[in-house]
């Protein structure tokens, strides 16, 4: 593209800093031109026509720039409009926040910046219902049944790390990182909750309180019962502990063992990038604490390691992450058509 001419930028500015609200958005007037004189030529005609619609295109090129600066590269994607958030899921917006807490327990220390970009998450964990479809595919084996905790709205439980992962990928999902899920549950003003900073217990989640587990129910309650958290997202604190992509350390930094530069940063995936094998580690992580443990247990910093076969079992359950970016096209069928 030639220069644009000063003149132009000059007219372009005036515009945007006039006081009457009839002059916002509109264009200077072209230029009157001389009639053609009868001696000029057609293609002299086209040619002065041409220019006259390029200086136009440039003048709406300067407005444009001088209206959108160019967005920041490392700011985070801002979230789509919610009807283009894929169903069930919610958008958890990016950004820098500090994962850990010094006050918390010593596999919490010592904490540290990270950032995310943003993703997606699903609302709510997965449930029985939802967990049967990957069964009936032969991609998970059924687990152990607890008596008590088999309702279909009831959080899946007692699920190896291997099968939840199966079963995100079935939906060409994944499991969320330990950052990403600390991001979903500290929101975007970093509280140790995920509804704030006051500890609420079985007002806000689904813990062991007075009357015992479960808030005295002895059992987990179907998804969704509680009042959301940041995001919209519901149970982030309680109910069931749930899988996370990484490698499980004794501690952030500052102990044998540590996760050290591999659990900060940018985008952090934890030792060994999440990947196996992982010489040194043998357990996977866990977030968020369960209807078994009091709420200190539910903070959105608590972590919790365990072995990826979960024999025993522990009743531990799962919820799936999405990139931004529709999956790829060999990420497995999507969720409506895991649904037939």
């Amino acid at each position: 593209m030639r220069p644009v001419p000063v003149a132009i930028v000059a007219s372009v500015l005036a515009l945007g800093c006039g006081s009457s609200s009839s002059d916002r958005g509109a264009r200077p007037e072209p230029a009157v031109r001389a009639p053609v004189a009868e001696s000029e030529s057609e293609s002299e005609a086209e040619a002065a026509s041409e220019a006259e619609a390029e200086t136009e295109a440039e003048t709406e090129a300067v407005a444009e720039t001088v209206a959108a600066p160019p967005r920041d590269p490392d700011a985070p994607l801002p979230c789509p409009p919610r009807e283009q958030w894929p169903e069930g899921m919610a958008c958890v917006l990016g950004g820098t926040f500090t994962i850990g807490e010094e006050r918390g327990r010593p596999d919490e220390r010592e904490p540290g910046e990270v950032y995310v970009d943003t993703f997606y998450m699903d609302l709510t964990e997965v449930t029985n219902e939802q967990y049967e479809r990957c069964i009936d595919r032969g991609l998970c084996d059924r687990p152990i049944p607890f008596r008590g905790f088999m309702r279909p709205s009831q959080p899946m439980v007692a699920v190896s790390w291997y099968d939840a992962v199966d079963h995100c990928e079935m939906l060409g999902k994944r499991l969320p990182t330990e950052a990403e899920w600390e991001r979903a549950a500290s929101g975007p003003d970093d509280t140790r909750y995920p509804w704030g900073d006051e500890p609420l217990g079985c007002e806000r989640a689904h813990v062991k309180d007075g009357r015992g587990e479960g808030c005295g129910r002895q059992r987990t309650l179907p998804v969704g019962s509680m009042e959301p958290g940041h995001f919209g997202l519901y149970d982030m604190a309680g109910n069931v502990h749930e899988w996370v992509a990484d490698w499980y350390s004794p501690c952030l930094r500052g102990c044998e063992g540590e996760c050290g530069d591999a659990c900060f940063g940018r985008n952090p995936r934890g030792p060994c990038d999440g990947e196996s094998p992982c010489p040194g580690y043998g357990l996977r992580s866990v977030r968020g604490g369960s209807w078994y443990w009091p709420l200190e247990r539910a903070r959105a910093s608590a972590r919790r390691g365990s072995g990826a076969p979960n024999r025993g079992p522990h009743r531990f359950g799962f919820r799936c992450a999405r990139d931004l970016a529709a999956p790829a096209p060999n990420a497995g069928p999507s969720e409506e058509e895991a649904a037939q």
